[in-house]
């Protein structure tokens, strides 16, 4: 789904894990406590305090695409780790940080 359409989405603001694209390349995978939509808002509305203004600008966000898993707060990061191993073969020029969850509670979906 769009980023936009991400953010302003009527599926409401659960807290999940999250993978962003620009052009079909993998950028960033994450998670966002705060909820999905809301992280997506920071990211669209260019917001400062969102840690990717460095890479999302007005002139690429409308050609950012999202796919996301809701789940439980408590669960974001074992997920963002999970999404970290499966994709741990491409490179996510957006990622900063690199969870470290050995957890294995939770299905990873996407």
């Amino acid at each position: 789904m769009p980023l936009k359409s991400a953010a302003s989405t009527v599926n409401g603001n659960e807290p999940g894990v999250y993978i962003l694209r620009l052009d079909r390349r993998l950028m960033k995978v994450g998670s966002a406590e705060i909820g999905v939509q809301k992280r997506m808002q920071q990211y669209y509305g260019l917001n400062t305090s969102c840690g990717l203004n460095d890479y999302i600008k007005e002139n690429n966000r409308d050609k950012i695409y999202v796919t996301w898993q809701a789940c439980p707060k408590d669960k974001c990061n074992e997920l963002e780790s999970k999404l970290f191993e499966k994709y741990s073969h491409e490179e996510m020029p957006w990622a900063s940080r690199r969870p470290n969850n050995t957890d294995d509670t939770w299905e990873l979906l996407i």
